[in-house]
């Protein structure tokens, strides 16, 4: 009896050690980040359809040139593949000018116009399974709170001795455009991250507010 006692607790021991040694054998599970928040800069691009601010386009035919933008998110992953976020995005300012000469086809013999935008996101995030702990590639889908101002002023030689001009400000808020993106983010540090974003907010009409940026994120 006392004989196969120490056989059974040699075998336990000996089952133990195993047991320890398979567990210290195999690949820790990955450990994905749970909360992100940073910042990041870029540039934007958006040609806004003066058509949705009332105005006509024998006065403002010429193109508004692409603005910095500037963005600040912080972001909740529960699962490995699916997470959600919300970001702040200012598309910076986009401006034009004309000046000296009449524009061809048109009396108009100069104009100035201005438009920003800035919008509240809110976005579900979609990894990709990728083995590798430094990388992570994903999606965004979700909604925008989209806002747009236009400010101009177009001189016209309609009028003689003195030109008449058109002056206008507007605001447009979108509460429902779609954004879209394409992402990826690199692990830098123990508990910061890199990503590169593009994104594109669906106007419905006129083209897409799109940013192509380069941030930072506090990762835990």
């Amino acid at each position: 009896m006392r004989s196969s006692g120490v056989t059974t607790l040699v075998l336990l021991a000996v089952l133990g050690a195993a047991v320890r040694a398979q567990k210290q054998n195999q690949a820790p599970a990955r450990d994905w980040q749970r909360f992100h928040v940073g910042a990041a800069v870029g540039e934007s691009s958006w040609n806004p359809d003066l058509s949705e601010f009332g105005l006509s386009a024998r006065l403002w035919a010429e193109p508004l040139e692409s603005g910095t933008a500037r963005k600040v998110f912080a972001g909740f992953r529960p699962v490995r593949a699916v997470g959600v976020e919300i970001q702040y995005v200012d598309f910076g300012e986009a401006d034009t000018r004309l000046w000296g000469g009449r524009r061809s086809g048109s009396d108009v013999l100069g104009e100035r116009q201005a438009a920003s935008a800035d919008a509240w996101v809110l976005a579900a995030l979609l990894y990709i399974p990728e083995p590798s702990p430094s990388i992570d590639v994903y999606g965004k889908v979700g909604v925008a709170d989209l806002n747009e101002s236009f400010t101009g002023v177009a001189y016209e030689a309609s009028c003689q001795p003195i030109c008449s001009y058109s002056n206008f400000e507007t605001t447009l808020t979108k509460v429902t455009p779609r954004l879209t993106s394409a992402s990826a983010r690199f692990k830098a540090g123990r508990a910061v991250g890199v990503r590169l974003e593009y994104e594109a907010i669906d106007r419905a009409d006129g083209d897409d507010m799109a940013i192509f940026s380069v941030g930072l994120a506090f990762e835990r």
